[in-house]
């Protein structure tokens, strides 16, 4: 999977992740997504089609993250304001992050300021 960034001030986090799983490139995302504002869970679920397994997030206190799965993270102090992250295999994709990284190091980078509250996963 080739990583994609977004601009971190900018909330196209879902774009990106669709991006990534789909192999666009961000603007070709952001077409099929139709819009550059924030992505609601029902929009990436639609845009990702086939790709989805499933057609909402589950969240992950019922089951561990799937192996290969749309994450989503709730930032403490802003329970309103989700991000959109790649879970594959050990390794997370983030859109805030310039490449790949381990669950682990993912996980230390976070920290207290989120926690990963629901997952898709996909195929």
């Amino acid at each position: 999977m080739r990583h994609v960034t977004q601009h971190p001030s900018l909330p196209l986090c879902g774009h990106a992740c669709l991006a990534m799983v789909l192999g666009l490139k961000l603007d070709e995302a952001i077409d099929k997504m139709g819009h550059k504002r924030t992505t609601r869970t029902r929009e990436l679920v639609a845009a990702l089609g086939k790709r989805a397994k499933d057609r909402r997030l589950i969240p992950v206190r019922q089951r561990a993250i799937p192996e290969f799965a749309v994450m989503k993270v709730t930032w403490k102090g802003r329970p309103q304001r989700g991000h959109f992250a790649i879970h594959q295999h050990g390794y997370v994709h983030d859109p805030l992050l310039p490449g790949k990284m381990t669950r682990h190091d993912w996980d230390l980078w976070v920290g207290d300021r989120g926690r990963v509250t629901s997952a898709l996963e996909l195929q």
